[in-house]
C-alpha cells in the first residue's frame, strides 16, 4: 500500500516504486481521478495491468490497454455504442432520440462526437420533454431521415414508453 495524498507527482513516484521493487501483477487505485491517471500511464508503460474501481474521469480506460475502469459512465456507454454500431455493425446513418435534460445532452454529444470520428453521420437528433407519453411526432422527424440506427439513452422507465413505440410507429431501425 502506497499514499499518494492525492498527488498526482507523488503517485507517479510511488508507482515507480512499487513496480519496480515489489513487481506486481496488477495494480488498484489511485483513488482519485488526477492519481489514477499519473498511475495508469506509468503502469501501462511497465506493462502492468492497473483497476481503477474509484476515479470518475471516463476517460482513464483510453491511457492504454493495460488500463481498466470498472465504474464506466453514462459517456464511456455513450462511446461505446457508438462504436458497436459504426465499427462494428458497420451502419453509418444514425439518429439519436434524446431526454431534453443535462445528461440527455451530455450523452448525445459524446455519442455523437464517437460517431463523427469514427465516420458515421447524425442524420437527426430529436429530443423529448419530461413528461412525454406519446413520442409519435419524434418518430416521425427520426423515420423521415431513414437511419440505419437509433440511439436511445434513456432510462428504464422511459424505454418502457419509448421501445413499445420505436415498434409501432415502423422506425425500421436498430436500436442502441
Amino acid at each position: 500500500v502506497h499514499d499518494t495524498g492525492g498527488d498526482p507527482v507523488l503517485a507517479t513516484l510511488e508507482i515507480r516504486e512499487l513496480l519496480n521493487n515489489d513487481n506486481p501483477i496488477a495494480v488498484i487505485g489511485g483513488l482519485l481521478s488526477g492519481t489514477t491517471a499519473s498511475v495508469a500511464i506509468v503502469s501501462d508503460q511497465y506493462g502492468v495491468p492497473l483497476i481503477s474501481p474509484t476515479a470518475t474521469n471516463d476517460r482513464i480506460n483510453e491511457i492504454g490497454p493495460m488500463v481498466f475502469q470498472p465504474n464506466l459512465t453514462g459517456m464511456f456507454e455513450s462511446r461505446l455504442l457508438a462504436r458497436v454500431a459504426v465499427d462494428l455493425l458497420l451502419k453509418t446513418r444514425i439518429a439519436i432520440l434524446h431526454p431534453d435534460n443535462p445528461e440527455g445532452l451530455r450523452r448525445v454529444q459524446a455519442f455523437a462526437d464517437e460517431v463523427k470520428n469514427l465516420g458515421g453521420e447524425i442524420v437527426a437528433s430529436v429530443s423529448y420533454g419530461a413528461n412525454v407519453t406519446d413520442f409519435r411526432n419524434e418518430m416521425d422527424q427520426i423515420s423521415e431521415k431513414m437511419p440505419q440506427v437509433i440511439f436511445v439513452p434513456a432510462s428504464v422507465d422511459e424505454m418502457m414508453m419509448i421501445g413499445p413505440q420505436l415498434d409501432f410507429y415502423r422506425t425500421g431501425a436498430l436500436v442502441l
